[in-house]
């Protein structure tokens, strides 16, 4: 603050002296001209108010012509000089001062006198106000003094136009010039004091200014940015939009190929070439459906369930899915510690923070390098929270991140989470990641903490609160038998699904182990076919997402028409918020796309039963 007073008082000083200089520079050329036709005029009135000096029978010019010329031309030529060779410097305007002051003397004496002329002594002075300098008004009175005072004791008649006059007179004539004075000098002061205001205001103009421009530009700049970002996440919505739209299609026509091969391989049970064959047809249709389920937790979007979380199948996921775009000089390794604490939290959140901190652990690394994710338990204490400042007391999972890239220099790891910073090149990232992975920590009421040393790696560690909450999970369905062809004998199915293929392989998978099976294409026509026949359904599948009327909104419809009906959600999604609330509530089940046929047998059965 004191740095910024001092520099705005040079500024005011450096304003206010320049506006002196310009003022005495405008006044130092009028005074040049005045002082020109000053000295034209004295020549005139010393040419027409003074007779021809005789001498004898010889005229000559009287002497006043020849001062008139001489002095007055003395008198126009020392300041004149003055202004062209030190233009605005003080000693030219003190000068000017003591000039126009003998100059008004010089008429005076050349008009005898006469008292129209005095008046001259106060336009000069008034003139000699315009530099706004009291200094030089004293000057000028001081010599008008002077001169009054001497000339009227010495020579009263080249002043007053008489030899007998009071000494008292040339006081009186100095009296007016001072009394002038006392209005001339405060107005300068009070010109300077202004000119001074008017200078420390332009002054904070200036710098309000400076201070708009820089908001401005770093405003204009912040813009830029977060154009650049809301571009960047527009793509990234677009992304995730397409992603999600391809996966889910893609899941519906894996659905079919996969539900098929299966009814196949028990038809030709006895054909070992083929069931060969069809094994590794519905081996990659099952990789294709957890290749799909990841670009759905990807894409998805909205409200986010916390449920118990598998750490390790997590990050192994995360691994599987992050390596085919690694540099084959980086290699991932995973170190879990056994009997990991349970934690909770939403795996697709997970999802998203694991992959971030790999990519940029692969980033970090341009030439190479490895990259090691750790969990162990952890019992944070005082004396470990006082180690790491983001951890509070409590027991947590901690999932560790390291590479031994590049490191990020200390100045800049506060600035890490904010949104948009990145040390990335324009356009190569949006900075947006690891402000999105610590809002998701703080969502699981985690903490994230930072560790890195320029040059030797980067280490992010996770913290997962210890969880002691059970959540609902499906009985084990290993050692169940396949389900005979007779098994669903007799039993009446209701099936709603927009995607004609489930529909067909629902159909001809449930038809094939003995039910009748009426399937319509969306949940308005399922719900009209119960209302027409109410007590004929046992058993309803329903799909979650349709138009018209979702599955949800179908189920709650249905259920005041068929109470006792059992109802079987099926998504391509992973299992929503709502749906684990009605598995809860109700008992429903839910079975993901694609499926195998014996797969979508027994979750029939198990209700059946």
């Amino acid at each position: 603050m004191e740095e910024l007073n001092r520099v705005a008082e040079e500024r005011t000083e450096k304003i206010f002296t320049a506006m002196r200089t310009h003022v005495a520079l405008r006044t130092d050329n009028l005074f040049s001209y005045l002082m020109l036709g000053q000295w034209l005029f004295a020549i005139g009135c010393a040419v027409v108010l003074t007779p021809k000096s005789y001498s004898g029978s010889v005229s000559s010019l009287h002497p006043h012509v020849w001062a008139a010329l001489i002095l007055g031309g003395l008198l126009t030529f020392l300041p004149c000089s003055f202004v062209i060779l030190r233009p605005g410097e003080a000693i030219t305007r003190h000068v000017i001062a003591v000039t126009q002051m003998m100059m008004s003397a010089l008429l005076i004496h050349l008009t005898g006198g006469r008292v129209e002329t005095h008046f001259h002594i106060f336009g000069s002075l008034a003139f000699l106000a315009f530099y706004r300098d009291w200094k030089v008004i004293m000057t000028a009175a001081t010599v008008t003094a002077l001169d009054h005072l001497l000339r009227g004791i010495y020579w009263p008649m080249s002043v007053f136009g008489s030899a007998n006059i009071s000494h008292w007179e040339w006081m009186e004539h100095t009296g007016w010039v001072l009394f002038e004075v006392s209005f001339l000098v405060p107005g300068c002061l009070n010109t300077l004091k202004a000119m001074r205001e008017l200078s420390a205001r332009q002054v904070q103009l200036e710098m309000m200014n400076e201070q708009v421009e820089k908001n401005v530009k770093e405003r204009t700049e912040e813009l830029e940015v977060t154009q650049r970002q809301l571009m960047q996440s527009q793509k990234l919505e677009a992304i995730g939009q397409l992603a999600s739209g391809v996966a889910h299609d893609f899941n519906n026509m894996l659905g079919g190929i996969l539900a098929y091969s299966s009814l196949l391989k028990e038809d030709y049970a006895k054909d070992e070439h083929l069931v060969s064959s069809l094994s590794v047809i519905e081996s990659s249709a099952e990789r294709g459906a957890e290749l799909t389920k990841k670009l759905l937790a990807f894409a998805r979007k909205g409200n986010y369930e916390h449920t118990s979380v598998d750490l390790e199948k997590t990050v192994a996921e995360t691994v599987a899915l992050l390596e085919p775009s690694l540099n084959e000089k980086v290699s991932v390794a995973i170190k879990i510690d056994r009997n990991l604490w349970p934690t909770e939290g939403d795996s697709t959140q997970i999802f998203q923070v694991v992959m971030n901190l790999a990519v940029n652990a692969k980033d970090a690394m341009p030439t190479g390098g490895r990259i090691l994710i750790t969990a162990t338990n952890v019992d944070a204490d005082l004396d470990y929270c006082n180690l790491h400042r983001s951890v509070t007391p409590g027991s947590y999972v901690r999932l560790s991140i390291e590479d031994n890239g590049c490191g990020i220099p200390k100045e800049i790891q506060e600035k890490v989470f904010e949104p948009f910073f990145t040390t990335k090149q324009a356009g190569s990232g949006t900075g947006l990641g690891l402000s999105m992975v610590y809002g998701i920590m703080k969502n699981h009421k985690g903490a994230v903490g930072l560790y890195s040393e320029p040059g030797h790696g980067t280490v992010f560690h996770l913290y997962f609160p210890r969880s002691k909450k059970v959540y609902y999970q499906d009985a084990p369905v290993s050692g169940m038998s396949i389900p005979s062809r007779t098994s669903l004998l007799g039993q009446e199915i209701l099936l709603a699904d927009d995607e004609e293929t489930m529909r067909r392989a629902g159909s001809d998978i449930l038809s094939r182990y003995g039910a009748r099976v009426n399937a319509c294409e969306n949940g308005e026509l399922a719900l009209t076919e119960l209302c027409a026949n109410p007590g004929k359904y046992k058993i309803i599948i329903l799909d979650a997402i349709m138009p018209k009327m979702n599955g949800i909104e179908a189920f709650h419809r249905m259920r005041e028409v068929a109470p006792d009906a059992q109802f079987i959600f099926s998504s391509g999604y992973a299992e929503s918020a709502e749906i684990t609330e009605l598995r809860n509530r109700y008992s429903v089940k839910f079975i993901q796309k694609p499926f195998k046929a014996e797969h979508l047998a027994r979750e029939v059965l198990k209700k059946v039963a």
